[in-house]
């Protein structure tokens, strides 16, 4: 007689249940978190009675879960509480595939730890200003992706420009926090005895002031009269 989903998955025990997979060969520790998440999922997605009406295959998703969740070193279930976030407020039918919940996972603007991407990329931006030389940090992560995007770019150049890669630059910076690997120094974009090019063009030109004095300034470049 085939079993029902529920005779696999203990809902009382959040922890531990017949629904656990086991294999010597996998991480323990990854197998824990990934037997927490399932029994998570079997909670908040309503389709997961038919998706896994197939013991076996319950089992084969749970272990290439626990594979991944071991290459990515996830062997913490408060390393997936912005993962579990999102599953809570995305309230899918059925689980979340691994490539989804892993994407999910990355966002940290579902974990307080991390300021809001949108609040980041601000903060990043005035920093960015000539005139703010006592630059404050909400968090080392902002400061590392405002270093690696560049003070220069995010002052000068469109937001649909910079906000992509800073954003992927804030993603790998909070991914380096939470491993423990962000260290505090890093080289900075600009610095006094390191003017970008382009400071020393506005440099050049800073003295010319009004539209008369400006369009007499391009003829010269120009050589030529309009």
């Amino acid at each position: 007689m085939t079993k029902h989903i529920s005779d696999f998955i203990n809902k009382s025990d959040p922890i531990k249940g017949a629904g656990e997979t086991k294999n010597s060969n996998l991480c323990p520790m990854s197998t824990k978190v990934v037997n927490s998440l399932f029994k998570y999922f079997f909670g908040v997605c309503r389709g997961f009675e038919k998706q896994y009406s197939d013991a076996n295959k319950l089992s084969f998703e749970k272990t290439q879960w626990i594979i991944a969740f071991s290459d990515l070193g996830l062997t913490d279930i408060k390393q997936c509480e912005a993962g579990i976030k999102n599953t809570r407020l995305e309230s899918p039918i059925y689980t979340p595939r691994l490539k989804e919940f892993l994407q999910w996972n990355e966002d940290f603007s579902f974990s307080g730890e991390y300021p809001r991407l949108e609040d980041a990329y601000d903060q990043a931006c005035r920093n960015s200003h000539p005139c703010q030389t006592e630059k404050e940090w909400s968090h080392p992560s902002v400061r590392h992706a405002w270093a690696a995007t560049g003070a220069w770019r995010m002052r000068i150049e469109p937001r649909k420009s910079t906000l992509p890669e800073f954003s992927k630059n804030y993603k790998h910076a909070t991914k380096l926090h939470k491993q423990g690997n962000l260290h505090d120094s890093i080289e900075k974009p600009e610095s006094k005895n390191n003017t970008s090019r382009h400071d020393n063009e506005h440099e050049k030109y800073s003295h010319i002031k009004g539209r008369d004095a400006a369009i007499s300034e391009i003829k010269k470049i120009l050589g030529r009269n309009f």
